[in-house]
């Protein structure tokens, strides 16, 4: 859900709801990761990673980038995220700062993926 302020102040909810997102199957979400320098948020719901858009969480339609099904977890690149230009570095790669690596576990597997526009197997 996306709130914003209300102009008035004289109720007794300041805030309204803006957009409100439910994912597939109705199950509950298991985690979130937000990608903010690729405008992506990833959601783990129900063994399922689905693939968000920043700020509005709208879906990602299946052609852009389809949901992943028999997923357990996942786990992003934590030194590119590190390396996003809100944070102090002198050794910013330029292609660091349009795709992260993403790991995929599964059951029986580790898939590694490169997340930038499209979802790309690596190895």
């Amino acid at each position: 859900m996306r709130y914003t302020a209300k102009e008035d102040n004289y109720s007794w909810d300041p805030y309204h709801i803006v957009s409100q997102q439910v994912v597939p199957g109705g199950k509950p979400i298991d985690k979130i990761a937000p990608v903010p320098f690729l405008c992506k948020m990833l959601v783990l719901s129900g063994g399922t990673l689905l693939f968000h858009t920043l700020p509005s969480s709208d879906a990602l339609p299946p052609a852009q980038i389809s949901p992943l099904r028999g997923v357990l977890t996942f786990s992003l690149d934590e030194n590119a995220l590190r390396l996003h230009p809100n944070y102090p570095t002198t050794s910013i790669d330029e292609k660091s700062l349009n795709a992260i690596r993403l790991a995929i576990i599964r059951r029986r597997s580790i898939v590694v993926f490169a997340l930038e526009d499209r979802l790309r197997q690596l190895g």
